[in-house]
C-alpha cells in the first residue's frame, strides 16, 4: 500500500513581537523560518534577553498567543 500525503489548508499567520508592543528590529542575524512559526536570532546579545510573544492568527476563527522567555547567559 502507498503512503499518503496530508497538508493543512487552514489559512494561518504567525506574527512575533515583544511582550511590551515593540517590534523585533528586521536585523541579518533575526531569521523567521518555516512560515515564521520559528524565530531564530544568531549572535545572540543581551539586549535580546526579555519576553516575547508569538501570535497565531486564523482567519475567520480567531487568535491564540504564546508568550516565550529567553534568557541570554554569557
Amino acid at each position: 500500500m502507498g503512503g499518503v500525503y496530508i497538508r493543512c489548508s487552514v489559512d494561518v499567520s504567525v506574527n512575533w513581537g515583544r511582550s511590551d508592543g515593540t517590534n523585533i528590529p528586521v536585523l541579518s542575524r533575526i531569521q523567521y523560518l518555516d512560515s515564521g512559526i520559528r524565530l531564530q536570532i544568531s549572535e545572540l546579545q543581551r539586549s535580546d534577553e526579555g519576553d516575547y510573544v508569538c501570535t497565531g492568527l486564523v482567519r475567520g476563527v480567531g487568535s491564540t498567543v504564546f508568550p516565550v522567555k529567553l534568557f541570554v547567559h554569557g
